[in-house]
C-alpha cells in the first residue's frame, strides 16, 4: 500500500491531482518567486534610473510605485507558472483553475462576507499576538505619506485588483485544488495556507495571513467558485489600504 504523499486520492475526478504533489507545487512556487524577484529588481533599477521629472525618481523600494511594480511582477509570474504547468502541459483547463459553480447566486455578496470574516479572524490573531509583544509591521512597506495620487492609485490597483485575481488563481485555483484532489481537503487547506503565508515573507504577519488564507480556501470549497475568494481577498486588501491611508492622515482618493 502506498503511503502519505504518493497514495492515490480517494477521488481522482480532478485532473489537477496530477500536479498536486509537493515537488511540483514547491518547484512552481520557488521558480515563480525567483523569476518575479528578478523581474522586480530589473524594473526597480529601470524605474529608479529615470529622472525625477518623470515622477519616478524615488529609489527606495518602500516607495509605493516600486511596491506596485513588485506586486505586478511577482503575481504575473505566479499566473505564468500556473499556466505553464497546468494549461500549457494539457493537465487541465482554465475552467478547472477558475471554477464558477452555480452553488451561490451572489458571489460578490458572499465574497464580501468571507472577506469580512477574513478581516475579523486575522485581526483577532494579530490582537492575540500583540498581547505577546508581536506587532504587525506590514504598514512599513507602504510609505504613503509622501506619495502622490497616481502612486497611491497604482499601488491600490495592483494590491486590490490584480493581486487578488492572480493570487487566487495560483494559490486556491491551482495549489489548493491540486492538493485537495491528491491529499484531501484538510491537508490541502493547511498546506496551501502555509505556502500563501510564507510567500509574503513577513514573520510577524505569518499567522494572521495563514488564518485569512484558510478562510479563502474554505470559501472556494463551500461555494465552488473562485469569484468568492477573489472578492474576499480584494475586500481584505481594500480594508488594509483604507486603514493605512487613514493612519497616514491621507484621505482616500
Amino acid at each position: 500500500m502506498q503511503s502519505g504523499e504518493e497514495a492515490e486520492p480517494r477521488t481522482t475526478r480532478s485532473p489537477l491531482a496530477r500536479v498536486g504533489s509537493w515537488p511540483i507545487v514547491l518547484a512552481v512556487l520557488v521558480a515563480a518567486t525567483l523569476v518575479g524577484g528578478g523581474a522586480t529588481a530589473v524594473l526597480a533599477r529601470l524605474v529608479g534610473d529615470l529622472t525625477s521629472t518623470s515622477g519616478f525618481g524615488a529609489r527606495s523600494l518602500g516607495d509605493p510605485r516600486f511596491v506596485a511594480l513588485a506586486i505586478l511582477a511577482t503575481d504575473a509570474t505566479l499566473l505564468a507558472g500556473a499556466y505553464l504547468v497546468v494549461i500549457r502541459r494539457g493537465v487541465a483547463t482554465w475552467g478547472d483553475l477558475w471554477p464558477r459553480s452555480a452553488r451561490t447566486r451572489s458571489p460578490v455578496l458572499v465574497g464580501l462576507g468571507y472577506g469580512f470574516l477574513f478581516v475579523l479572524l486575522s485581526g483577532a490573531v494579530s490582537t492575540t499576538l500583540a498581547a505577546f509583544g508581536v506587532r504587525q509591521d506590514q504598514g512599513a512597506l507602504f510609505q504613503l505619506a509622501g506619495a502622490g495620487p497616481l502612486a497611491r492609485a497604482a499601488l491600490v490597483t495592483a494590491g486590490v485588483v490584480f493581486a487578488p485575481v492572480a493570487e487566487e488563481v495560483f494559490f486556491r485555483g491551482f495549489v489548493f485544488q491540486a492538493m485537495a484532489a491528491r491529499k484531501g481537503l484538510v491537508r490541502a487547506l493547511v498546506y496551501s495556507s502555509i505556502l500563501f503565508a510564507a510567500v509574503h515573507g513577513n514573520v510577524a504577519a505569518f499567522l494572521p495571513i495563514l488564518a485569512g488564507s484558510a478562510v479563502l480556501a474554505y470559501s472556494l470549497h463551500r461555494t465552488g467558485t473562485l469569484w468568492v475568494p477573489i472578492f474576499a481577498h480584494a475586500f481584505n486588501n481594500a480594508f488594509a489600504f483604507a486603514a493605512l491611508l487613514l493612519s497616514s492622515g491621507i484621505p482616500p482618493s
